[in-house]
């Protein structure tokens, strides 16, 4: 059922941010599901009010690409565009996930992109995707059109540089 694959997912990626990351540092859930994320004013001034009580002493957003052809990920891109633009002292940083490897949508900032090297942490980076366990392996057998990725593909995501887009 959904909701049971969203808490699953939940924790399969708190269990990868705690292998790259300090463990007290998990993200913020926000509480929208898969492709429902917000996409007006309205709902992103709430976000933004949600998001106060944390953000002091916040210099930096990293989100998703504006260029990946994952809706959530181009809403969540707009979100972040929205509070870095009531906060000129952060920088924003976006991450091409889907769009660095079927290509991006149209109309997609690129400019300045960066490469960090992820020699060193190849290992680290591995374990992490192996974390995300229900799209990696057959855990769930009563999905068929459920996403399970390509065994070359999580390849690419652990020997490839990662990229950031400074927005």
């Amino acid at each position: 059922p959904p909701d049971v694959l969203a808490a699953l997912r939940r924790a399969e990626a708190e269990a990868a941010v705690r292998l790259l990351v300090d463990p007290a540092a998990l993200p913020i859930w926000l509480g929208f599901t898969d492709t429902d994320a917000p996409d007006d004013e309205t709902a992103f001034r709430d976000v933004a009010r949600r998001l106060s009580p944390i953000m002091e002493g916040v210099t930096a957003i990293w989100t998703c690409w504006n260029g990946d052809p994952h809706i959530d990920h181009q809403r969540v891109w707009r979100l972040a565009t929205f509070l870095a633009a009531r906060n000129p002292a952060l920088r924003m940083f976006a991450c091409p996930v889907w769009g660095r490897v079927v290509g991006p949508v149209d109309g997609a900032n690129h400019d300045g992109l960066r490469r960090f090297p992820t020699a060193p942490f190849r290992d680290l980076k591995a374990r992490a995707v192996a974390a995300h366990v229900s799209q990696m392996t057959d855990l769930i057998e009563d999905d068929p059109s459920g996403f399970r990725m390509p065994p070359n593909l999580a390849a690419h995501f652990v020997q490839a540089d990662e990229i950031f887009i400074p927005s």
